[in-house]
């Protein structure tokens, strides 16, 4: 902590501050176990003038997002999260699931469950995308490969609609989904056929 004090009254005067008392802001949010001294910690960290260049630290912007979550602060987290400005790869991907996971609890809330079902949990996302700031343009789009589509398609159709745990790792390693991402295919998949069979009863109930 004495190099951090030192750096940080040395770029008390700058504009921006050291690089190296950026990095170890960063390291300080990771070390600190107890909530309540990280709270303290970021609270001072941030009301300062160099609070932006701070919240530029992936650890000092993760730190933050957890702070308010620990405090049930779930708008304010989620605002922090829309607030995200760059697509480091794995920030996002963390970002991504703490969003997600903030909708969870507060739907268990509002339900009054301790947990969701995977059904559940996916009408969750969908009633709650992440904010484009953790969704970049090229990232949106949920249509795969036509390889990829044909492949899932095929194994629905000639093997199982309902892949147990096993065939669901074997599909991930086969076309690089991630498990989500199978279990959601697989879960519109279904859903779409059910549809299918309600309209073709409707429509031969129809004509009669």
């Amino acid at each position: 902590m004495a190099r951090w004090k030192f750096l940080l009254e040395a770029s008390a005067e700058l504009e921006v501050p050291w690089a190296e008392l950026v990095e170890l802001s960063g390291q300080i949010c990771t070390f600190l176990q107890d909530p309540q001294d990280l709270e303290r910690f970021l609270t001072f960290l941030l009301k300062g003038k160099h609070s932006r260049y701070f919240l530029q630290h992936d650890e000092v912007f993760r730190a933050q997002v957890v702070v308010h979550m620990r405090r049930r602060r779930y708008h304010e987290a989620c605002k922090v999260l829309e607030g995200l400005n760059r697509y480091s790869g794995k920030l996002k991907e963390e970002m991504v699931e703490l969003w997600n996971e903030i909708h969870y609890i507060k739907e268990r809330d509002r339900i009054r469950r301790e947990r969701l079902s995977p059904v559940q949990k996916f009408r969750c996302r969908k009633r709650n995308p992440p904010p484009a700031s953790l969704c970049p343009k090229e990232t949106k789009s949920r249509n795969y490969p036509s390889e990829v589509q044909n492949q899932l398609r095929k194994f629905a159709v000639e093997v199982t609609a309902y892949p147990n745990k096993k065939q669901r790792e074997k599909l991930c390693k086969e076309t690089r989904l991630k498990p989500n991402q199978i279990r959601n295919w697989f879960v519109n998949f279904r859903r779409k056929k059910v549809k299918e069979r309600f309209r073709g009863l409707w429509d031969s109930t129809s004509g009669q």
